[in-house]
């Protein structure tokens, strides 16, 4: 279950849209994307308010364009990255033909932070720049993929030093997996 997937299951989706950045189509494809992780073995810990704390060990790879992992409660499952900037990139999370969008940072040692950004904490000149629709529940309506790199670029000069993650998420030796993590190579 994706890490979007288990906020709305766990809030109800109407609340965790509330203020999020989303569109009706996907502003990040299989031709866009990019992996940002190499494939090999990771842990995660999610910081969220309902799941403070909880953590994922496992191996990765990739289909489609789209992160994976064959062990359950992946945070990333199915996630696809593009670039914002050096290092920054906008995740998308699909679930029920609705696409949200987190930022990702990568850090020189290889683990990363993923921030879920407020449509209302960005400023309201930076979303009249950027042709951001708000809707109900304060939830940001992104039409094209330049909007959403704008509006996360200046989200970032905005806040920069103020983000704190959702999720951490950093490479480990394999033979630090659990016997249950290593499933083996991914299906061809």
């Amino acid at each position: 279950m994706t890490l979007f997937a288990k906020l709305a299951f766990v809030t109800g989706l109407g609340l965790i849209l509330s203020g999020c950045f989303v569109s009706d189509e996907p502003l990040i494809n299989m031709r866009d994307a990019e992996p940002v992780f190499p494939l090999g073995a990771y842990h995660a810990v999610e910081y969220d308010e309902e799941s403070s704390g909880k953590e994922w060990t496992g191996e990765i790879y990739y289909v489609d364009g789209m992160i994976r992992s064959d062990v359950d409660d992946f945070p990333f499952e199915n996630m696809m990255f593009r670039p914002i900037d050096r290092n920054i990139y906008a995740a998308q999370s699909s679930e029920d033909d609705i696409f949200m969008y987190l930022i990702l940072f990568i850090h020189e040692d290889g683990s990363a932070d993923m921030h879920l950004p407020l449509c209302d904490d960005l400023s309201e000149q930076a979303r009249h720049r950027h042709d951001l629709s708000v809707g109900d529940n304060e939830i940001c309506d992104v039409s094209d993929w330049q909007s959403l790199r704008g509006a996360f670029r200046d989200y970032i000069d905005e806040y920069e030093g103020q983000m704190s993650p959702h999720v951490r998420f950093f490479p480990i030796d394999e033979s630090e997996l659990p016997e249950s993590a290593s499933v083996g190579k991914p299906p061809k």
